[in-house]
């Protein structure tokens, strides 16, 4: 044991000495709240950023290649004698090319239609036949694929209504398939004018919404043009061999083939639609 100070110089060293052991002890826990702190800071920040990205990841996530359900680059549907149903294909990987549908002698008269839904003659083919084509599928008796192209981004001032149109019916097929045909002849119904500004976002899915289209996943995919890259793709293979046909490229729309033979007549005549269909498929010519 230390025997306590005796003199007043021992007791002002000693004192000296504790007050320096009280500032060294008060520096080191300076110190060390310091790091805690400055530790703190960092792992709070890192934290928030993990969850930023997380949050961002689930906003906006990274589209497929393809949608799905367009693995030809266009949705196909089939009937079963009483109602329409759309054909499941999953997305393409990235660099992956599309599937051409396989002709299915059971599945009826092949009708494939290459559309842009600014063009107004695709509206008028789409006004004139879409009922008489609905008949024909729901029976039993045609298929029908659609492919929606955008040629026509020029005559929309700058909106590019052509794509932002194609990328809007594709983010259907993705996540509401069975809605497509109605979103498809409402988009026709709603077409802008050439040479307006076309529709916004907001309008887009407001039609969308009239066909029952209006999840949060759908309002996502189409206010981040989700596939975007997906419909310049398919608009640039439509230029040039057509699967199942000897057709070099679409050189206008709407393109139709039925069987394969390119349609040639007025996109306006229902009569003459069926005529040609009748002369390939007797039993669609019986349906009219």
């Amino acid at each position: 044991m230390t025997p306590a100070p005796t003199t007043k110089r021992e007791r002002r060293d000693e004192a000296r000495e504790h007050a320096r052991e009280l500032r060294e002890a008060a520096a080191r826990r300076k110190r060390r709240n310091r790091w805690l702190i400055q530790g703190s800071v960092l792992l709070a920040a890192i934290a928030a950023a993990v969850i930023i990205v997380i949050v961002l990841m689930n906003v906006v996530k990274p589209a497929a290649a393809s949608p799905l359900n367009m693995s030809s680059d266009g949705i196909q549907f089939l009937g079963d004698g009483d109602k329409i149903v759309p054909v499941e294909t999953p997305a393409l990987e990235v660099d992956e090319s599309p599937t051409p549908t396989p002709q299915d002698p059971a599945s009826g008269v092949s009708i494939v239609v290459y559309l842009d839904y600014q063009c107004p003659f695709c509206k008028d083919f789409e006004t004139a036949n879409g009922e008489n084509i609905a008949t024909w599928v729901a029976g039993g008796i045609a298929s029908l694929e659609i492919h929606p192209v955008s040629f026509l981004d020029g005559t929309s001032q700058g909106n590019r209504y052509s794509s932002r149109a194609a990328n809007a019916a594709a983010c259907v097929a993705n996540y509401e398939p069975t809605l497509y045909l109605g979103v498809n002849a409402a988009l026709f119904v709603n077409q802008p004018t050439e040479g307006t500004t076309g529709m916004t976002d907001d309008q887009l899915l407001e039609v969308l919404a009239s066909e029952g289209a209006e999840s949060g996943d759908i309002q996502n995919c189409v206010r981040n043009e989700s596939f975007k890259n997906w419909v310049t793709q398919a608009t640039e293979r439509a230029r040039g061999p057509l699967p199942n046909s000897d057709l070099a490229e679409v050189e206008n729309t709407p393109t139709v083939l039925v069987n394969g033979q390119l349609y040639v007549g007025s996109p306006t005549d229902a009569t003459e639609f069926l005529t040609f269909v009748g002369s390939i498929d007797d039993a669609a010519a019986t349906t009219e």
